[in-house]
């Protein structure tokens, strides 16, 4: 936690050193261009970050490397503190261009990102989708007739009891209070990203298309 951090900057690093340390989804750990060493020799036979990229550059960096038998090595006793600071809606601003970018990224560069995993962890992305859904099957509860006070208490209690991942490896050892205020906050960076990864394909699709025609 960086300290004296408002609760949406410590659930940021939370949720980073999840991702980094304790929900990678392979043998090589995620990679991070804001604290990392690298010989000189290695980094110019890469040809260093791609420089069309504006964000993800460094998992892509880190997926170029891995083609060339490169693997990152994790110092755990290495901190960094991160002094950036979040409100609810800048997170979720993140969230969104990232999720958004990242699709992106992914498809213009199939062949850099083939058998790379998305470091986001079984925790993370299971836990992102039943947030996202939460509110979907309250308003389906509601509109197919169900009584609302078992439309909202039935899928937050289901909620509450899914999301055992997320308090138990993402936001472990915290406060009562700060489990509160995260599964208030986890519908929404759900939401975000799902939407972002929604709209992030269809405007694929919509380009895909358009050159199609224009190669007609």
């Amino acid at each position: 936690d960086s300290p004296g951090g408002n609760f949406f900057s410590r659930l940021q690093n939370q949720i980073l050193y999840y991702r980094c340390v304790r929900g990678t989804e392979s043998q090589t750990h995620l990679f991070s261009s804001s604290h990392f060493l690298a010989q000189r020799k290695a980094f110019l036979r890469l040809n260093g970050f791609n420089e069309e990229m504006w964000t993800y550059e460094d998992i892509e960096f880190q997926a170029r490397s891995q083609h060339l038998g490169y693997k990152p090595l994790l110092a755990t006793d290495l901190v960094g503190i991160h002094l950036k600071e979040f409100t609810l809606r800048s997170l979720l601003t993140d969230y969104c261009r990232k999720a958004y970018n990242t699709f992106h990224a992914r498809r213009r560069y199939r062949s850099v990102f083939r058998h790379v995993p998305s470091y986001v962890g079984k925790s993370l992305s299971l836990t992102w989708l039943l947030g996202a859904l939460l509110p979907l099957v309250i308003v389906a509860a509601l509109l197919v007739g169900i009584p609302w006070p078992i439309a909202l208490a039935a899928p937050l209690c289901a909620y509450v009891v899914l999301s055992y991942p997320l308090l138990t490896r993402v936001v472990y050892r915290k406060s009562l209070a700060f489990h509160l205020k995260t599964l208030l906050v986890w519908p929404l960076i759900g939401s975000a990203v799902a939407a972002a990864s929604a709209t992030a394909a269809a405007v694929w699709q919509v380009r895909s298309a358009h050159k199609a025609c224009v190669a007609l």
